[in-house]
């Protein structure tokens, strides 16, 4: 099996956003810690657009320049010890502001997902944003996550990733279907393949396409089988250090609606090492192997890691040394 641990670098987009210090330094050197250990890579996808905000503010802050440098040392930390740094955007950042008052991030909503900017706010930010990061890593990036995986409209912007040398994404989670204020996306008729050629469309496969899609794996399973596996994973799942110290954004709604929905239908759920979901990681591994794949996308973010997390990810990775864990770059170099 072909296995791709990919993590988002980013602090939460919440009312509380909370600190690099335990949204980002800390887990990550955990994370490195243990990579370092079991010899495995990581693709890392850094949001350059929060660095951006950061480096235009910090003039005038000097809090804000401690933490510009504090991540920029960590990311080039992740570099220097092999993993593979690659570019997400959250364009919220763009139209965010720091309060000095109360030392806080004043988070926008309005512009959440790439389609809430027009397509000249989108060349521009996403061409500052890979600017920034490429100079950071020195190298130029080749592969993206968009923020909040939203990103069915990828053809308004293909043109722009072709001249950036953008050839790889990752931003499809495999049957999810998300529709809200804040969010939207629907991957639920993707090809099967795990991971394929596209060209036009992150949803359609073709076998000529300029652009590889990394995809986020799932599987689906009923209702009551899925709070049969929380509750089984609840019971394993007893950390002791959580480092986040911030809130994900609301999407807002009824939420008594939203959880009566899910009993009611089946539960696509998403491969993650976040939290609880990290005790589910080897029952994954083995519907995707049952299924055929010889790939597993893993999704993670170190705002969510906690010392728990950290070791159900070591067990897996132990477990599995005899398997091959890839990074984008040696995806990259595969396809010339």
């Amino acid at each position: 099996m072909n296995i791709f641990i990919t993590l988002d670098y980013e602090l939460f987009l919440g009312t509380k956003t909370g600190t690099p210090e335990n949204c980002l330094i800390k887990p990550m050197d955990a994370l490195l810690e243990l990579a370092t250990e079991t010899g495995i890579y990581y693709i890392i996808f850094v949001d350059a657009t929060y660095l951006i905000r950061l480096k235009q503010l910090m003039k005038d802050e000097p809090i804000l320049r401690n933490h510009y440098e504090m991540v920029v040392k960590n990311i080039i930390k992740c570099v220097k010890s092999g993993h593979d740094v690659q570019l997400h955007i959250h364009p919220q950042w763009a139209y965010s502001n720091w309060d000095k008052r109360n030392r806080c991030w004043i988070m926008d909503k309005d512009h959440y997902k790439l389609s809430d900017l027009s397509i000249n706010e989108v060349q521009e930010l996403i061409k500052n944003a890979k600017h920034e990061l490429d100079n950071i890593v020195g190298y130029k990036t080749s592969a993206f996550r968009a923020g909040g995986f939203c990103l069915d409209n990828f053809s308004d912007y293909k043109n722009l990733f072709l001249e950036l040398g953008l050839t790889i994404d990752s931003s499809v989670a495999r049957d999810q279907y998300v529709k809200s204020k804040i969010h939207y996306y629907d991957y639920r008729h993707v090809p099967v393949k795990q991971i394929y050629r596209f060209s036009d469309s992150v949803k359609n496969e073709n076998e000529n396409g300029a652009f590889t899609e990394i995809s986020i794996s799932s599987f689906s399973c009923a209702s009551l089988y899925y709070y049969a596996i929380i509750r089984k994973a609840s019971l394993k799942y007893s950390p002791t250090l959580i480092y986040k110290d911030g809130e994900s954004i609301s999407d807002g709604g009824n939420r008594l609606s939203y959880y009566a929905k899910k009993i009611f239908r089946r539960y696509r759920l998403l491969c993650t090492i976040d939290a609880v979901s990290s005790c589910y990681l080897e029952d994954f591994y083995s519907h995707l192997n049952k299924k055929g794949y010889n790939e597993m996308v893993i999704l993670g973010h170190p705002k969510n890691a906690s010392d728990a997390s950290i070791r159900n990810l070591r067990r897996f990775v132990e477990k599995h040394i005899t398997d091959r864990f890839v990074t984008s770059k040696e995806l990259m170099n595969a396809n010339r």
